[in-house]
């Protein structure tokens, strides 16, 4: 009988017909509880594998979440950093909006100080020169009312004080019958007169009474 060695099958001999393996052989190497070894070191493998797959599974999530997390935050802050720039632009620009229309009421206002100005000197001249068209018509030329402006200088002055009217060359013979007697001053214009008294001089000039009007519409336009 010959004996064949084996790193799988020990102490198996050859018989005639058929291999013979002892039992207690048998026993320790028997193929279920090899399969059985098997199953069991596949089955820890599996959860060994299991437990790092979950274990990646929440620190994946983890992550996500953290990015999530940071995402929202940076947001929010991005969010509240815009918004205080944009409440910061606002006021930049109420306050530019603010000076503008300020700048403008002033100018408006320089404006409407010229414009007013400009109008108060053209009502001025309008009034002047109608005034003085008035005066320097034929109007104040008119012998009755010459005299009569006349006679209003003589009721200011006392009856005691000795007094002369001049009156111009073209008017002179028109006072013929007047109460008072009167000479020629060869330097009057028609309408014009001067009354001469011991105190001076009354002027009743067209001349001066133009200038009277002017003085009082300057104090009534100022």
């Amino acid at each position: 009988m010959k004996i064949k060695n084996s790193r799988v099958l020990k102490n198996v001999y050859l018989g005639k017909e058929c291999f013979v393996v002892p039992v207690k052989q048998q026993t320790e190497c028997s193929e279920p509880e090899a399969l059985s070894n098997n199953i069991d070191k596949k089955e820890e493998t599996v959860d060994k594998e299991d437990i790092i797959n979950k274990a990646m599974s929440e620190i994946e999530m983890l992550k996500e979440n953290a990015r999530k997390d940071g995402f929202e935050l940076g947001y929010k802050e991005g969010m509240k950093k815009a918004q205080e720039e944009i409440e910061a632009k606002e006021k930049e620009w109420l306050q530019v909006f603010k000076e503008n229309i300020l700048k403008l009421e002033k100018e408006n206002k320089e404006y409407l100080d010229r414009v007013e100005k400009r109008l108060e000197e053209e009502a001025f001249n309008i009034v002047v020169k109608s005034v003085s068209q008035i005066l320097h018509s034929n109007l104040l030329k008119d012998v009755e009312i010459l005299k009569e402006r006349i006679r209003a200088f003589l009721r200011e002055i006392p009856p005691s004080v000795e007094i002369k009217i001049k009156v111009s060359k073209d008017d002179a013979e028109r006072f013929y019958g007047f109460e008072l007697p009167v000479e020629v001053d060869p330097v009057l214009k028609s309408g014009d007169f001067m009354i001469k008294t011991d105190l001076g001089f009354l002027d009743g000039r067209i001349k001066s009474l133009e200038d009277d009007f002017i003085k009082e519409l300057k104090r009534i336009f100022e």
